[in-house]
């Protein structure tokens, strides 16, 4: 990923470093990092406030490029990629499981049936378990 490349090159720059293998940050600057994203979606806030897309565009890819270089500080240049493909995964199988559910329910609201039946349709229709990878 051209960016985790871009970013580990700044952190070197920087001063910051990365790790070779994944591990925690000891307090001080684990706290630092976290600061650090939290200024980052303050400054999405204020140009979603300043109505300009230029500002929301420019704050978000900020966001992105400090998240990716927390990432490389813990050491998981070499996962986040496949980490990203997951959670795009889990994301669209709540989609397919939300769509699922909406149909289950709509079918609960427009078919006459007994009150029990209905339960058991209404659990069975939210029983649906996410499952990573």
């Amino acid at each position: 990923m051209k960016l985790i490349k871009q970013v580990l090159a700044y952190n070197k720059a920087n001063g910051l470093g990365y790790q070779h293998n994944p591990k925690l940050l000891n307090t001080r600057h684990g706290v630092f990092s976290q600061m650090a994203l939290q200024t980052e979606i303050d400054n999405i806030n204020a140009a979603f406030y300043s109505h300009s897309i230029e500002n929301v565009a420019m704050a978000i890819s900020d966001a992105i490029y400090k998240l990716t270089s927390v990432a490389c500080e813990l050491g998981l240049q070499n996962q986040l990629e496949k980490c990203l493909d997951e959670i795009h995964l889990i994301h669209m199988e709540k989609i397919k499981n939300d769509n699922r559910l909406n149909e289950n329910v709509q079918q609960i609201v427009c078919s006459p049936q007994t009150e029990s039946n209905r339960q058991i349709n209404l659990l069975s229709a939210t029983s649906d378990t996410y499952k990573c990878g």
